[in-house]
């Protein structure tokens, strides 16, 4: 699931979803990438309860496969905002369980 994380601009870009954390398309692209529906809902529900809303609108583009589009949202982020996609990422590979890039 984290190879999907990163980006060309090297953020986060997975994505945002209005329906419940089980049903979002966040958890079907995670668990087609290969990791588990548990840790996969969990990282959703991370997502969505600690995510800026324009993240989430990228990342739901980035897991449509809207890769061009995910990260020109992202670009026109803040700094800030751009970087809180790092402490959301390591938050779900430590208390989701999902796969890391160094463990794939």
């Amino acid at each position: 699931m984290l190879k999907l994380l990163i980006g060309s601009t090297g953020l986060v870009v997975l994505l945002g979803c209005s329906r419940p954390a089980e049903e979002s398309v966040l958890v079907e692209r995670c668990t087609r990438d290969g990791d588990n529906r548990e840790a996969c809902e969990c990282m959703a529900r991370l997502a969505e309860s600690s995510l800026d809303p324009q993240v989430l609108a990228a990342m739901k583009l980035g897991a449509q496969g809207l890769e061009e589009e995910a990260d020109a949202a992202m670009a026109a982020l803040s700094p800030m905002v751009q970087l809180s996609v790092v402490d959301f990422s390591i938050a779900a590979i430590d208390q989701c369980g999902l796969t890391s890039p160094s463990r794939e």
